[in-house]
Order: C-alpha cells, then structure tokens, then sequence
C-alpha cells in the first residue's frame, strides 16, 4: 500500500483517519507532527511495559519512555523501512533502558564502594577495639 500523500487541503483529514504506522510516519516526515503524536498514543502503553520490565520503576520507566519517543522522533528520517516502525521504536526504548541502567550503576558503584571500604575499616577498628579491651 503507497502511504498516502498529504497536502495543505488534507492534512488534517489524513491524520484523523485511521492510518497504519508507514502512513503515519511517512506523514510525519512531510512535516505533520501530529501523526508523530498518533503514534505516541498508540505505542505509549507497551513502551511503558517495555521499560517498567527493565526498570522495576514507575516514575523512571516514564522518563525513559519521553526520553525513546524524543529520540525516535529525532531518528524518524534514519528508520528506512516505516513498516518495521514498531519493532524500531521498541529498540529504541529498550536501548535507552540499558543505558539508564548503565548511568545508574554509574552513579551508585562509585557510592557502594565508598561505602564498603567504610564498612572495612569500621570493622577492623572494632576488632582492634575488642583486642584492647581483651588484653587491658
């Protein structure tokens, strides 16, 4: 099926009707925004399933879902073949998952490691403690 082509006299007839994904991105690459935004609408639940199943976090899985849709609408002139839309942008999102997990251990294995030589020497000076008190 050739993507239909829209012009200023049926622009918003086109995004109100029901198009599939290569007709929606296909008028989201003439310049309509909106058809992006049908895609949001129809992608954003099991983009949330996606992310929530990597994360294990409400409010992180939401920012990392914005975070794919801003992305994929940036790369939507990359995608070559808009059919495989879905499969594309499921990529995204989980590739934007790993990377907040990868920013994230980042963050924490810096702390955790602190954390744990504290820990250490805590330990040694109670045992040294018990050793004086042992011998006194």
């Amino acid at each position: 099926m050739t993507p239909k082509k829209v012009n200023d006299e049926n622009l918003e007839t086109c995004v109100a009707e029901t198009l599939n994904d290569a007709e929606l991105v296909e008028v989201c690459r003439q310049g309509n925004p909106d058809a992006f935004g049908r895609l949001v609408e129809k992608y954003q639940n099991s983009a949330m399933a996606l992310a929530l199943s990597y994360l294990q976090n409400f409010h992180d899985a939401q920012e990392v879902v914005q975070e794919a849709f801003l992305h994929a609408y940036c790369k939507l002139v990359q995608l070559n073949d808009p059919k495989r839309f879905k499969s594309w942008f499921h990529t995204i999102v989980a590739n934007c998952c790993r990377s907040w997990l990868r920013k994230r251990s980042n963050i924490f294995s810096p702390l955790d490691a602190s954390i744990q030589t504290d820990l250490t020497q805590l330990s040694i000076q109670r045992e040294r403690q018990k050793e004086l008190r042992t011998s006194v």
